[in-house]
């Protein structure tokens, strides 16, 4: 899909979701829309943010034994899950 062409709604949504998974680049989902690069990594790290805070907030207690870098490795995992 190019840009200017319009998307169903689960089209969009699944486009989202591979952005949030890092599957494909803010760069790559903003030419298929149409829209500004920043917005789109901007959107993606909010809502990464934001499901990272869940998540350290349920198992903090995991988060402080694992540290950063195995840590890091859970979050990435729930987004493939």
């Amino acid at each position: 899909m190019m840009g200017n062409q319009s998307h169903t709604l689960v089209e969009l949504q699944r486009l989202m979701h591979r952005l949030i998974r890092r599957e494909v680049s803010p760069a790559e989902v903003a030419c298929s829309l149409d829209v500004p690069v920043e917005r789109l990594d901007l959107y993606r790290r909010m809502a990464r943010g934001r499901i990272e805070t869940a998540l350290v907030q349920t198992y903090a207690c995991l988060s402080v034994v694992l540290g950063p870098v195995k840590w890091a490795r859970v979050v990435d995992g729930y987004y493939l899950a």
